[in-house]
């Protein structure tokens, strides 16, 4: 009987491994798409109080020492992988995501 114990106790073990290392990524992978928010926002309102791209380069206008082309760098590179990071974090979240919508309807 004791060794039908520790075997379950041992497969659920080996059950919750990948659980703690899918909660790891899902970590890291919140963690990443927090600082990749950070320059795109900076950058997006940068970009939305800019003027045209040719009265910019003209005038010298600047956004806290970053022109216009710097801060389309700025937000292109990292907002792109930041879609990507979300599509990610989307599909592995896609579980919690199903029970959500399923406990909801039932108060509705």
């Amino acid at each position: 009987m004791s060794l039908q114990i520790e075997e379950a106790a041992s497969r659920r073990i080996e059950r919750r491994k990948p659980a703690i290392k899918r909660v790891h990524l899902r970590a890291i992978l919140s963690s990443a798409i927090v600082m990749l928010g950070i320059p795109v926002g900076f950058s997006s309102i940068g970009l939305y109080y800019a003027p045209s791209c040719g009265v910019a380069r003209q005038t010298g206008w600047t956004f806290l020492g970053f022109t216009k082309d710097q801060l389309t760098a700025l937000h292109n590179t990292p907002g792109l992988i930041l879609v990507f990071l979300l599509l990610l974090h989307f599909a592995l979240n896609l579980k919690v995501y199903l029970h959500e919508i399923k406990t909801a309807s039932k108060y509705i």
